[in-house]
């Protein structure tokens, strides 16, 4: 969640904090005048628009100095700062949260609903396969913040392992319950992949993505 409440006061606050810093154009302006905390989509959505914004007009290395400064203006209220995650899965409702919490890192690092939806996707497969094979293990979202602004998942646990990696990633392995898919599903979305397991030394999974600013 970007927030716990909305006072009347931040989105003028958060807009004079902007301008302070870009230009804002009046489709944004609105967008952040008409700010809504029942609406966690458009809450969301701004957070990536406004990461957009700043990245065309101030460059990719301002992101993060801009965004602190929009938190400190409006008290913290939105968190718009992106931040490393960690999250325990050993259950159904932990995927979930997994899943939401990768969603809102993703939007607050600028990433649009097509976006978004990938980075759910992964999390939900790797949170997935620790549930069914491993029972407990852990999902980590960081920021990365190179040459490109991107988020990397990466899911742990101490799980059985898998015998051959090179087979279940080529399609050429079925378990009964589909071992092997979401690992491939997840290969094949992500900008870059990798995947280290043995059989009883458990399994890490690394997939990043990166903000198209296209």
């Amino acid at each position: 969640m970007l927030g716990s409440r909305i006072d009347s006061d931040i989105p003028p606050k958060l807009v004079a904090a902007l301008e302070a810093n870009v230009s804002v154009p009046p489709r944004l302006r609105q967008e952040i005048m008409s700010l809504s905390l029942q609406n966690r989509e458009q809450i969301e959505n701004l957070a990536a628009s406004i990461v957009r914004h700043i990245s065309l007009f101030a460059g990719t290395e301002n992101i993060l100095p801009i965004l602190t400064k929009l938190d400190q203006a409006t008290s913290g209220v939105l968190s718009l700062v992106p931040r490393d995650d960690k999250m325990r899965v050993d259950n159904e409702a932990s995927l979930v949260l997994a899943r939401r919490a990768a969603i809102t890192l993703a939007a607050k690092l600028g990433f649009g609903p097509v976006e978004r939806t990938k980075v759910a996707t992964a999390v939900s497969e790797l949170a997935r396969n620790i549930v069914m094979y491993a029972k407990v293990g852990e999902i980590r979202l960081s920021v990365v913040t190179n040459a490109k602004i991107g988020l990397a998942i990466e899911a742990r646990d101490n799980g059985p392992g898998i015998p051959d990696i090179d087979k279940v990633l080529s399609g050429g392995f079925r378990s009964k319950t589909g071992l092997g898919m979401g690992l491939r599903g997840v290969k094949n979305i992500a900008q870059e992949f990798t995947v280290q397991s043995a059989p009883g030394q458990g399994t890490r999974v690394r997939a990043v993505f990166y903000l198209n600013m296209r």
